[in-house]
């Protein structure tokens, strides 16, 4: 057997390339620009992304805090989480905190020792946004430490990623590839429960054996089509993310109503493919396409409403407008695709 890519005009019969629809649930690691990414994958398309951090404090760090100074008409105190980096520390939104060096009397003052994490990285002019950590174990730890003591540090991000997923997702993982060594060696002494390779071949990257560049501009793109030629516009804003269902080319010899409930059946899982694997959230509106029939109307209000009880982030059906138009919500719960991919070299 062969095939042309890039110049290879001869694989084994063997080859990831021939190979990878066998197990259609895959977790792939690569490397990419210097920086490593990971990709979940459900029958060859990208459910989910994510790529390790250069921040000093990854997301879950906690460290020995300073407080700087109170801002009270802020509601909050900036924090010196190490003599450079400093973040801010919402106080009005907790009540119950502990204090290292004093009681805890209501109280956050300039120079109180408190234990904190990382609950956001910095982004440009905004600092790190800090938890207050009441947990028995670390504050124990923390009270036989100094000032920016480091007393928890998360997991390589591939680790987090997978100890973070769902039980049932983590379940259907069939097995591991990677092309970089050290991360392999490491996944095989922490996870045994699923297999895990090493991809070795300079004739053809794992980026390209699984088509990477192209499934990730697909979920970069404002359009994403279906098998039925139809397609979604998405576009995210400030506010929002509007979706709209198109058509594409219309069938004839089919009544309108039953072609725009095929179409707008079709939609509903592709939106919520969309919608997990982009990690878009806050405020959902999807303009299907309207529907004269009110079993028609009904039947799609159901699907949707089956897809949200499915849904790995909680997500909210609110109502059906007379206009076509459906009203969600869904939770944030990690970085969007579009932030994960940005330095993503094609």
């Amino acid at each position: 057997m062969s095939r042309k890519i890039n110049g290879v005009t001869r694989l084994d019969e063997e080859h990831e390339l021939y190979q990878k629809e066998i197990k259609v649930h895959k977790l792939l690691i690569t490397r990419n620009n210097g920086k490593r990414y990971l990709f979940l994958m459900d029958h060859n398309r990208i459910v989910k992304a994510a790529c390790e951090t250069s921040a000093a404090f990854p997301i879950g760090t906690v460290v020995v805090g300073k407080v700087a100074n109170v801002k009270s008409e802020m509601g909050g105190a900036f924090v010196n989480i190490s003599a450079q980096e400093i973040g801010y520390l919402p106080l009005n939104r907790h009540t119950d905190m502990i204090l290292l060096n004093r009681v805890y009397d209501g109280r956050i003052l300039a120079g109180d020792e408190i234990l904190v994490k990382i609950q956001k990285e910095p982004i440009k002019t905004k600092k790190a946004l800090l938890l207050p950590v009441t947990d028995e174990t670390l504050v124990s730890i923390a009270k036989t430490r100094t000032v920016y003591s480091l007393i928890y540090k998360p997991d390589a991000f591939y680790l987090e990623f997978l100890n973070a997923l769902p039980r049932e997702r983590f379940e259907q993982i069939q097995e591991i590839v990677t092309d970089q060594k050290d991360i392999y060696i490491h996944l095989v002494e922490r996870y045994f429960e699923i297999p895990c390779r090493l991809y070795e071949d300079d004739k053809i990257s794992l980026d390209k054996v699984y088509a990477l560049p192209s499934k990730i501009k697909e979920l970069l793109a404002p359009k994403a089509y279906m098998k039925s030629g139809a397609y979604l516009v998405i576009e995210p804003t400030e506010a929002l993310v509007v979706i709209d269902v198109n058509s594409g080319k219309f069938e004839k010899n089919i009544d309108p109503d039953e072609y725009a409930f095929r179409v707008n059946k079709e939609a509903v899982k592709e939106v919520f493919y969309q919608l997990e694997a982009r990690d878009l959230s806050g405020i959902i509106i999807i303009d299907f396409i309207n529907m004269k029939s009110k079993e028609y109307k009904h039947a799609l209000i159901e699907m949707i409403k089956e897809e949200t009880e499915h849904a790995t982030v909680k997500t909210h059906f609110s109502e059906y407008t007379k206009l076509g138009l459906v009203e969600m919500t869904r939770m944030k719960n990690a970085d969007t695709f579009a932030k994960i991919m940005k330095d993503w070299k094609f």
